[in-house]
């Protein structure tokens, strides 16, 4: 009988083991955030959002598609609150008298995905 634990101290010893448990578990979780996602090939870009695309493309899509396209892609010109139109990738452009041809002049020095001018 002198082999038996007492309660107190089977309750100590389980106290003690299930916290270093939760301290185990903690660590191994907390990695840093800078690490690239398991299974994901270098240079991919992952984007946590609470809403599904349905589009890439922003002229039919809504805030998330819009949201997506602005952090992927370059525009000619921005829209302003207001409705006016002011240059961006595009520093002017000019329309046809007949409305049809609109002639965009990049700024200097702006490229394509492949590194062409």
């Amino acid at each position: 009988m002198g082999n038996m634990l007492k309660p107190t101290r089977v309750r100590s010893l389980l106290v003690l083991l299930l916290t270093s448990a939760l301290v185990l578990v903690t660590a191994h979780g907390s990695q840093p955030q800078s690490q690239p996602a398991r299974g994901k090939p270098e240079g991919t870009v992952v984007i946590g959002m609470r809403a599904e695309l349905s589009t890439l493309d922003q002229g039919a899509g809504s805030v998330p598609e819009i949201t997506v396209g602005e952090n992927i892609f370059e525009t000619l010109v921005y829209r302003n609150f207001d409705g006016s139109v002011r240059p961006h990738l595009a520093e002017r452009w000019t329309v046809s008298p007949d409305g049809l041809t609109y002639t965009f002049y990049l700024r200097k020095g702006v490229k394509f995905h492949n590194g062409e001018p």
